[in-house]
């Protein structure tokens, strides 16, 4: 079990240095041509990637944050309530996790998107 621990956390970190030094050195070289005057938009070969299958799609990032901290803060509740009562049965901790992911929706719902329009119509 320690060995797939291991793993996971290895190929976690590798991911994540690759993508790290991917985007810092792309970001170094479109800095050195900007800064001699280059536009890195025009040249060949250093087009921006266009993403036409998410073209149009918008990702309310600040939404499925509060959501996230909701289920949270339902899963730090139903372990201190676990830790304080000496054990319960489970579905009550499934209750309360599903009962602040209910109270995340309800205000990632409320909450206004940065323009100023709400998703809803009201």
């Amino acid at each position: 079990m320690l060995y797939i621990t291991i793993l996971g956390v290895t190929l976690i970190a590798a991911f994540f240095a690759s993508w790290y030094l991917m985007h810092a050195a792309r970001s170094k070289e479109r800095m050195l041509l900007l800064e001699k005057g280059y536009d890195p938009a025009q040249l060949p070969g250093h087009e921006l990637p266009a993403l036409p299958a998410l073209k149009g799609i918008r990702i309310a990032w600040k939404k499925i944050g509060i959501l996230l901290i909701f289920v949270a803060l339902g899963l730090v509740t139903a372990s201190i309530l676990h830790e304080i009562s000496g054990g319960f049965d489970p579905s009550f901790g499934f209750g309360i996790l599903f009962l602040f992911a209910g109270f995340g929706f309800y205000f990632a719902g409320k909450i206004k998107d940065t323009d100023g329009n709400s998703e809803k119509s009201n």
